[in-house]
């Protein structure tokens, strides 16, 4: 290949920017004065040929028809008036366009050679019977028509001689290229904006965290630190309280469920009072302690239990019976004030005093507003950099396709104009331009 490319020469190479490629395709388009000459003579001959068909029409219309077959003379009649309405449709989807563009000068060749061959077999039954009658008007009809045809006939070899100027592909090619780097550019744009957002949201977290951790550092949260930390504290106490008060009851719980099932029974009548205290004490027992200080209700509770156990309403094993009744005569014996009472009263009295000092305390507020800060701004930059490679796959995808259809308006260009034709960006041309050949082959 290499021997014969030397024996009978290269072909001319041009590089062409790609900005520049429908500018250059123009310029090569300008070359030939087709679209200025041979295709509105070819219109004319077309324009030319319709009107003498129009007025043919008019008088195929107007002449009488005269036959000596009645039937014949209707036939011919109808066959008339279908083939003069279907005719003068014809002439309305061949009429050639005024200032059209290449583009539309090929399909309206194409279009109208079909519409032609189409129409004139589809009226050929009424084209008959009308010629039987009227066959000079026919027959001058016809060959205008024919005149039409040879004229779309030549149209189309002019089309086909000069692709440079009629090709739908290269058009299509040049729109498609087009658009693909007008919605590249857009997405660089979008790209730009968006890695300006990301700083500034990147901005905006740093700063989020650096206000979130000066308050927890200052002097305020170290106060909210310490004042949880007594709060804790002070709940662990009171849990402790609580266990303490469970286990002194433990050993009578269950001479106490036994003593409210002979109550739900009727066998052991309790008052309200000693049914609430059996409740409290299993339930919330510092709570029963915060109304009966001094265990009163307690005691009362016992002794309707100790009496319950003497007539029988409240049957125990003899291990459990001792058990419990060593458990009410440590219990009728507490000191529930100060064991239970004063205790909880103290630890309640210091635990609303830390309470007051966490609402008076306005740090809590603020830390809470500043982690939402931040949570907003990671939330926020997540987001962009999610936009951001979504818009980096985005043009990747689109410089692909841009790139192919580059490559096939290089075929197809080479192709038309007998030429070896590289589109080029910017950087590639300056580099091309020494290797350029306009040797012709």
């Amino acid at each position: 290949m290499g021997f014969l490319s030397g024996l009978f020469g290269k072909r001319e190479s041009i590089a062409v920017e790609l900005n520049e490629v429908r500018e250059f395709v123009e310029k090569e388009r300008a070359k030939t004065d087709v679209l200025e000459r041979a295709v509105p003579e070819i219109f004319a001959e077309i324009k030319h040929s319709i009107k003498e068909i129009r007025a043919l029409l008019d008088e195929v219309e107007k002449l009488p028809i005269k036959s000596e077959n009645e039937r014949f003379e209707k036939a011919v009649e109808t066959s008339r008036k279908q083939a003069v309405k279907r005719l003068r449709a014809l002439l309305q989807k061949i009429e050639p366009p005024f200032d059209a563009s290449a583009q539309q000068i090929a399909d309206y060749c194409y279009e109208s050679k079909l519409s032609l061959q189409k129409e004139i077999f589809a009226s050929g039954k009424s084209i008959a019977y009308t010629s039987a009658l009227l066959a000079e008007h026919m027959r001058a009809i016809g060959k205008n028509f024919k005149s039409i045809d040879e004229s779309l006939e030549k149209l189309r070899l002019v089309i086909n001689a000069n692709p440079i100027v009629f090709s739908t592909m290269i058009e299509k090619l040049l729109s498609d290229i087009e658009k693909k780097k007008a919605d590249l550019e857009t997405l660089e744009q979008k790209l730009s904006e968006l890695e300006g957002s990301l700083k500034s949201v990147e901005e905006k977290k740093a700063k989020a965290k650096e206000k979130l951790d000066k308050l927890k550092s200052s002097k305020q949260a170290r106060m909210l630190e310490e004042l949880e930390r007594k709060e804790k504290e002070l709940a662990e106490k009171r849990a402790l309280l609580r266990e303490r008060l469970q286990l002194e009851i433990a050993d009578i719980k269950k001479a106490l469920q036994r003593l409210k099932k002979a109550n739900d029974r009727g066998v052991y009548l309790l008052k309200e009072r000693e049914l609430k205290t059996i409740s409290l004490l299993f339930e919330e027992p510092l709570s029963l302690i915060k109304i009966d200080p001094k265990g009163e209700h307690i005691k009362a509770l016992l002794n309707e239990l100790e009496n319950a156990i003497k007539q029988n309403a409240v049957t125990l094993k003899e291990r459990g019976l001792v058990k419990t009744q060593n458990a009410i005569l440590k219990l009728a014996k507490k000191d529930f004030f100060n064991e239970f009472f004063w205790p909880l009263n103290e630890l309640e009295g210091e635990t609303l005093k830390i309470q007051k000092e966490l609402r008076k305390n306005t740090i809590i507020k603020a830390i809470q507003q500043a982690e939402q800060e931040l949570k907003h701004s990671e939330r926020e930059l997540s987001e962009v950099k999610k936009e951001i490679s979504e818009s980096e796959q985005k043009k990747s995808k689109l410089k692909e396709e841009l790139a192919v259809l580059i490559k096939n308006l290089q075929e197809v260009l080479s192709s038309t104009l007998k030429k070896d034709i590289k589109i080029v960006v910017n950087a590639e041309k300056k580099s091309m331009k020494n290797g350029t050949s306009s040797e012709s082959s």
